[in-house]
């Protein structure tokens, strides 16, 4: 994967710089080697003390080229609400209804003796 071989180049350099600043001709160089295997390009500028031949810095730069990530879709498991269930609750509700008078026949009819 190119990102593995990206962070290998990127460790080579780092470990190419501190090598080149301690003076480890041989270490730099198994370096170098290295990353010429990798085929990355660097460049390594060196900046020496006035008028001695003591390098005081050194930068390694390796260019970075961008990475596009392509992920697989993410299939997301179904949710299930479960919502808390209502009951309605309603005014108690007294009919009012009007009075009605219905006519009713005379059961018996006469007159009473005394």
């Amino acid at each position: 994967p190119e990102e593995l071989t990206l962070f290998l180049s990127h460790e080579l350099a780092l470990s190419l710089s501190r090598a080149i600043s301690q003076g480890d001709t041989v270490c730099a160089a198994r370096m170098a080697v290295a990353l010429a295997r990798r085929q990355a390009e660097l460049s390594v500028s060196l900046r020496d003390s006035e008028g001695g031949a003591d390098i005081r810095s050194v930068t390694v730069t390796l260019p970075v080229t961008p990475v596009t990530l392509t992920l697989p879709p993410v299939t997301l498991p179904p949710v299930t609400l479960t919502l808390p269930s209502v009951t309605p609750t309603l005014p108690p509700v007294t009919p009012t209804l009007p009075p009605v008078t219905l006519p009713l026949p005379p059961v018996w009819t006469g007159t009473l003796p005394v």
